[in-house]
């Protein structure tokens, strides 16, 4: 804890050290201002080497003004104009402004205090309630200038303001709407209650311009403060009656209102921790004059947790901005007079004692909800036609295009509550393989041969090979490579029968038998791609693989290296030109031709081997990019992390982009972009409709005995590479 100079934290009256803990969160309590009838509603600068708080201590002026307090040297500073009455203060994350409400241009203000004056010095006692005057309005002080600006004009209450983290936006309390709705003699007859019932949360930026109403609900919406990310407000309603409070969090434009607390009873003054994992705040729950703090996890799934016990007044609580001091207002002391607090506060036992808290039970409208009464509404639709629109390109491993659609999802599961997986990130980087080229030290010899056999001219690797160098003296020659089971593909057709070529190099036909109809060979258009084949030739243990025309070809002899390929296979792969195959025949007293006609009838063939005295080198570069995952679960035990064992639902979210080699594709759609809507459009909308089901029927996940995952990989189109990362 900060070591203060504050001479006046030395005496501690006994009720105080009395103040206990609960969950022995707080430590080295202190009592912090002791000056005038009364203080509270203390808040830390940026820094936390001061708070602003609000007291009734001015000469002349029974209410409430604004004031500094430096933590260090224990000076105080007034910083409202000691007229009329001041509240809830802020200080601006430069510490140059500070930001409170006043009613100082109330012309009528020295009458008032006069009153209020008369009224407590006459002895008559009166239960305190808070007023609702229609002359408060927001103000800026510039401490550096001594200047004061006007930030409201509407007549009405506005008050309870906040900067957000950055101090470009304030959030604040107003009713101005029932003032401007309604005639002079409907207001005339207003009371308490009905100027309290009908305020709402507001934001507007720090000048004052571009003011938004964020709630509209028939009952107090008021006490709003931001999180320390500026995405999140949270805020007390009250019932319409008046008589409860729940706590409460909204996105900061209004969006996923979210109810926090489900005690029946007086709940109010919430207050983010700065780590985002929970609220504190205060609630009359162990009886009407008897207020204590609690804490309640940022999902508001488990029961809150009790912090202070104590007969009495603990609340309007706020953290250091490191999270490591509490502040808050108690009327633990001699004079039961309230007065602020300041203690240590243990995030890592806050934390244990949340994830102790049993879940709390649904109250009448979650239920309502859990029985299929939703609120949030389907947008299967929405979701693939984002996905597959043009904008995306097919979404291609690494393309702009997919980091699209990650931050799609990624939106997604922020706005509905989940956690990141990765701390403080939506995304979990891989590498994968952008492109290949081959090396310049790459060759193909063989000795009867003056000079090296030209590469991309009378041989080429294949860009799915693994890299080697090594010699090839003997080859299986496989025909067309093909293995089709009757039962599976319709035929019985095996290359491979009573052949064994673990270890061995292949030699085998491209394409597939020209004697097989045309409806036969689109049927098994798929098996006679080269990686196909080379895939067989790898199953069956095959070292290599080495590929040739059949007789009928006679033009683009060598299969061309394809770098865009990103991905490899695990068996060496290349292509060799008809001159180097007729060669290695007539090496074995072998006529090419002749054998070659009766493969192509479509028949099945016995292979052979043949000898050859060939040396190469594979060299293949394989150039990495960088892509993402995106993961979040629902925390059910509240402490950041996914905890094992834990369910996980995941679906592909890359496709296969300008899909120039795709074997699926028709020969008039190769070089035009492939939407994916159903390949995987419709199975992430189908994970981020799960998502809204469970939050629409929260029984089910919050009574899990797992926390729920939900993954979308990438880089699945090319080899699972996504999934295998995580």
């Amino acid at each position: 804890m900060r070591v203060y100079l504050l001479s006046f934290v030395a005496v501690l009256c006994c009720s105080c050290l009395q103040l206990q803990s609960s969950q022995k969160v707080l430590s080295n309590i202190i009592q912090l201002t002791f000056e005038g009838n009364r203080s509270g509603e203390g808040y830390f600068s940026a820094s936390g080497n001061k708070i602003c708080y609000q007291a009734e201590n001015h000469p002349g002026n029974p209410f409430y003004q604004i004031y500094t307090l430096n933590l260090d040297n224990g000076l105080t500073q007034l910083v409202s104009t000691g007229i009329g009455k001041s509240t809830c203060a802020w200080i601006h994350p430069s510490e140059s402004k500070i930001l409170y409400a006043s009613t100082h241009l109330d012309p009528k203000s020295q009458e008032k205090q006069k009153r209020e004056f008369e009224l407590r010095q006459s002895g008559t006692s009166r239960k305190y309630s808070w007023d609702y005057d229609p002359h408060y309005d927001l103000f800026l002080n510039d401490l550096k200038s001594n200047s004061i600006k006007r930030l409201t004009k509407e007549f009405g209450y506005d008050a309870e303001c906040a900067f957000s983290p950055n101090g470009d936006k304030i959030v604040f309390t107003s009713n101005r709407h029932l003032y401007s709705a309604n005639s002079k003699s409907v207001i005339e007859k207003a009371n308490e209650h009905s100027l309290s019932r009908s305020n709402e949360i507001y934001t507007m930026d720090s000048d004052g311009k571009n003011i938004k109403r964020l709630t509209n609900h028939d009952g107090y919406d008021g006490g709003p403060f931001y999180d320390s990310t500026g995405k999140y407000i949270c805020w007390r309603r009250f019932s319409a009656d008046g008589h409860q409070a729940e706590i409460y969090r909204m996105s900061e434009d209004g969006s996923n209102k979210k109810q926090l607390t489900n005690l029946g009873a007086m709940s109010w003054a919430p207050f983010f921790h700065p780590s985002n994992k929970y609220l504190i705040f205060t609630t009359n729950l162990q009886g009407f004059q008897n207020f204590e703090l609690y804490m309640v996890d940022f999902e508001g799934k488990k029961k809150p947790v009790r912090i202070t016990n104590r007969e009495g007044f603990d609340g309007l609580p706020s953290f250091s901005p490191d999270g490591k001091l509490i502040s808050w207002t108690s009327n633990a002391n001699s004079s039961k007079k309230s007065q602020i607090f300041l203690a240590d506060w243990d995030h890592e036992k806050a934390m244990e004692a949340l994830s102790q808290s049993p879940f709390r039970h649904l109250n009448k409208a979650e239920k309502e909800i859990a029985s299929n009464k939703q609120t949030h509404d389907s947008n299967v639709s929405g979701h693939i036609k984002f996905l597959s629109s043009q904008e995306l390109k097919g979404r291609a491993t690494g393309s702009k295009g997919m980091k699209q659609a990650n931050r799609y999802v990624a939106d997604f599961f922020e706005k509905n509550g989940l956690t990141p997986y990765q701390k403080n990130s939506w995304h979990q980087n891989f590498s994968y393989y952008k492109h290949a080229t081959i090396d310049s030290k790459s060759y193909l010899k063989e000795d009867s041969y003056s000079q090296e056999i030209q590469i991309a001219n009378e041989w080429n690797p294949l860009a799915f090979s693994d890299s080697n160098e090594s010699i090839i003296d003997e080859l299986t020659f496989v025909g067309y490579g093909l293995r089709l089971s009757k039962r599976k593909n319709g035929i019985d057709y095996d290359s491979y029968t009573h052949l064994e070529v673990k270890d061995k190099w292949v030699l085998c036909i491209r394409g597939l038998p020209s004697g097989w109809d045309k409806k036969k060979r689109d049927k098994y258009f798929y098996e006679s791609t080269l990686r196909k084949k080379a895939s067989v030739a790898r199953d069956l243990g095959a070292r290599g693989i080495m590929f040739i025309q059949d007789s009928n070809v006679t033009n683009a002899q060598i299969a061309r290296f394809d770098g865009s390929t990103k991905e490899k296979i695990s068996i060496q792969a290349i292509s060799i030109s008809n001159g180097i195959r007729d060669h290695i025949f007539k090496r074995n007293n072998k006529n090419f031709i002749e054998i070659s006609e009766t493969f192509e009838s479509g028949e099945i063939q016995m292979g052979f081997k043949l000898s050859c005295n060939l040396k190469y080198n594979i060299s293949i570069t394989r150039h990495t990019g960088t892509c993402q995952n995106s993961i979040g679960f629902f925390d059910n035990n509240n402490n950041g992390k996914l905890d094992e064992p834990f369910i996980l639902i995941g679906a592909h979210l890359d496709h296969i982009g300008i899909g120039k080699q795709s074997s699926r594709a028709k020969k008039s759609d190769q070089g035009k972009i492939h939407p994916g809507a159903d390949d995987n459009g419709s199975g992430i909308s189908a994970l981020l409709e799960i998502i809204r089901i469970l939050l629409n029927n929260p029984i089910y996940y919050n009574s899990s005995k797992y926390e729920i995952a939900f993954a979308t990989w990438s880089g699945e189109e090319i080899g699972l590479v996504g999934s295998s990362h995580f």
